[in-house]
């Protein structure tokens, strides 16, 4: 990864435009995947980062963290459903340190946190679409064999046309990992 943030070529592939949101451990950043063609709409694409320092130099990763990031991928590569963001790659970039990383399609919407700041009191009927959806998601997900763990309304966006996304399975779990414990 180069050191000038608009600069910053993660993998290789990913250069990254600029900062989309920040979470506790992790940050996601709009980027454009170099590899795709230039009027593909996989060209745009949101890379998930560990946490950078507010210079925009990267923390140093702990094994821990590393781990983690390898967990997700691994999640990732497993879920292949509409209501979940499509994964375009991921894995560790050491071209300058250690730098976890996980590409994927880039939405456009807004988390359900924001629609319920807007709308407190949703019609039921919307409710029940979003919880549908929802639903749909995370059956394809337990079906596969991964529990999400931290579904809020900041880790669903629901994108243009209305369709509901599941995000940030970070905090995931495989359920048949033998490294785990229960």
């Amino acid at each position: 990864m180069t050191k000038a943030m608009e600069q910053w070529l993660v993998a290789g592939r990913f250069r990254l435009c600029g900062l989309i949101g920040r979470g506790n451990m992790g940050e996601v950043h709009q980027a454009e995947d170099t590899r795709a063609d230039a009027q593909s709409p996989n060209r745009q694409v949101a890379v998930k980062l560990i946490l950078q320092r507010r210079s925009g130099a990267p923390i140093d990763p702990d094994e821990d963290s590393v781990k983690r990031f390898a967990r997700e991928v691994e999640i990732m590569r497993r879920l292949n459903h509409p209501g979940i963001p499509q994964l375009i790659d991921g894995g560790v970039d050491t071209t300058d340190g250690v730098q976890p990383y996980l590409a994927m399609e880039l939405l456009d919407g807004r988390p359900l946190c924001d629609l319920i700041d807007e709308e407190p009191q949703l019609p039921v009927s919307w409710v029940a679409a979003l919880g549908a959806q929802i639903a749909d998601a995370l059956h394809a997900a337990h079906t596969a064999g991964i529990v999400h763990r931290d579904l809020k309304p900041t880790n669903v966006m629901q994108v243009r046309g209305g369709q509901v996304k599941v995000l940030d399975f970070g905090m995931g779990r495989i359920v048949d990992d033998p490294d785990i414990t229960r």
